[in-house]
C-alpha cells in the first residue's frame, strides 16, 4: 500500500512538473514564439531562437539580415536615412546564408515586408557550420503536439523562462540588451580613440576555429553553389520586396590574410560573379563599402581583422542614403580591381610580424 501511495504520488509530481514547465513556458515564452511581450522587456539574446518569433509575431515590414557586421545599425537611423518602416533586425553572429534565409523567409510567410538590407559576406556564403547551433524546428510551421513537444516541455526554454523571471523580479543589469533600438548590438562600446592594435594582431596570428576571417571555407564552387541556392533563388522569388545589399568594409587586413592562407584568387572570383548575378535583378542594389582606403586602412576603426565600430554602421547608412558606393554595370569590374590593388600593395604594420606571411 505504501508502495502504491508513492507511486501515486510520484506520478501526479510528474505531471504537475511536466504542467508546470509547459505553463511558465507559455507564459514567460522567452523567445516570442506566440505573442511578443507586452508585461517584459525582450532580452536580445540568442538570435537564432529569439529570430523565430520575432520574424513571425513582430509587427514588420523591413528587416535587416546578415553576420555580425549588421549588429549595430540603429534602428532609428535605419529608419530615418533609408525610410524603412516597422523595422527589426534579424542578425546572427556568424551566420551562414542557409540560417540567414530560414529567418528571412520566415519573416515574408507571417509578414507583408517590403525591404531588406542585408550584408554580403563572402565566407558566410559556405555550409560548413555547426547546423545543431540553429533551432531548425522553430522556423517551421509545427503542429500542437510538436509545439507542446519541442517548446513548451523544453528545459532549455524553461532555462531562459526562470531567466526572464529573475530579470523582472531584480531588473537588468545590461541596459543594452533590451535596448530595441540598438537590438542584438555587440561592439557598441569601440571608439576609434581607443586603440586595438594588439586585439588585430592577435586576430591575424588566429588559427583553427579562432580564425575570424574563416579562410577554410574559401572555395569559389561551394561559395557559387550556396549563393545560387540561397541568395538568388530567395530574390528571384520575391520580386515585390525591395533588396539593399551592401558589402561590409572589412579592414585590408582582413583580405590580406585571405592573401596568405591562398584563398584571395577565389574570394575575388566569387565575388566578381556575385556582383554579376545580382545586377541582373532589378529589385536590388548593390552597395561595395570595401574600397574606401579611409576606413579599411585605418586600423584604429577596428576591433579585429573585421570587425568596425559602430560609427561605421551609420556612416554606411548615411552613403545608401545618397546613393554613394552604388554598384554598377559599368564600375563593378573597376571596384573589384581597386580592391585587389589594395590588397596586393599593401605593406603589413609593424606591429604585425612579417615572418609567417606567405605570398601566393
Amino acid at each position: 500500500m505504501n508502495e502504491m501511495k508513492w507511486l501515486k504520488w510520484f506520478f501526479v509530481s510528474c505531471l504537475f512538473s511536466i504542467i508546470f514547465v509547459a505553463v511558465v513556458n507559455y507564459t514567460v515564452d522567452p523567445f516570442q514564439q506566440f505573442r511578443i511581450s507586452n508585461f517584459y522587456d525582450i532580452k536580445f539574446e540568442e538570435q537564432r531562437y529569439l529570430n523565430a518569433g520575432l520574424a513571425k509575431n513582430y509587427k514588420l515590414n523591413s528587416v535587416v539580415v546578415g553576420t555580425s557586421m549588421t549588429e549595430n545599425f540603429l534602428i532609428n537611423e535605419v529608419e530615418d536615412m533609408l525610410g524603412y518602416q516597422n523595422t527589426i533586425k534579424l542578425t546572427m553572429t556568424g551566420s551562414v546564408s542557409r540560417e540567414q534565409v530560414a529567418a528571412l523567409n520566415r519573416a515574408i510567410r507571417y509578414q507583408k515586408l517590403n525591404d531588406v538590407l542585408w550584408s554580403l559576406d563572402i565566407f558566410a556564403m559556405s555550409d560548413v557550420f555547426n547546423a545543431s547551433r540553429f533551432p531548425w524546428d522553430m522556423y517551421k510551421d509545427n503542429s500542437f503536439m510538436e509545439i507542446t513537444q519541442k517548446y513548451l516541455l523544453n528545459f532549455y526554454i524553461f532555462k531562459y523562462s526562470l531567466k526572464g523571471i529573475r530579470d523582472l523580479i531584480r531588473g537588468y543589469k545590461n541596459k543594452y540588451i533590451v535596448d530595441f533600438n540598438c537590438m542584438y548590438c555587440s561592439y557598441y562600446k569601440h571608439d576609434e580613440n581607443d586603440s586595438n592594435l594588439k586585439e588585430i594582431a592577435k586576430s591575424w596570428h588566429a588559427t583553427g576555429m579562432h580564425n575570424n576571417t574563416n579562410s577554410h571555407v574559401i572555395i569559389f564552387k561551394d561559395l557559387k553553389e550556396n549563393f545560387d541556392k540561397y541568395w538568388i533563388k530567395t530574390i528571384k522569388e520575391n520580386p515585390n520586396i525591395r533588396f539593399k545589399i551592401f558589402l561590409p568594409p572589412y579592414s585590408v587586413l582582413f583580405f590580406k590574410k585571405w592573401e596568405s592562407m591562398n584563398v584571395i584568387k577565389d574570394a575575388f572570383k566569387f565575388k566578381e560573379y556575385a556582383l554579376s548575378e545580382l545586377l541582373k535583378l532589378k529589385n536590388v542594389e548593390i552597395y561595395d563599402f570595401q574600397v574606401d582606403k579611409n576606413i579599411t586602412h585605418n586600423l584604429n576603426l577596428y576591433l579585429d581583422l573585421g570587425h568596425y565600430n559602430y560609427k561605421i554602421n551609420t556612416w554606411m547608412l548615411e552613403q545608401m542614403r545618397d546613393y554613394k558606393y552604388l554598384v554598377t554595370n559599368e564600375n563593378y569590374k573597376s571596384l573589384i580591381e581597386d580592391l585587389k590593388n589594395q590588397v596586393y600593395e599593401y605593406q603589413l604594420p609593424d606591429f604585425i610580424t612579417q615572418e609567417n606571411f606567405k605570398k601566393e
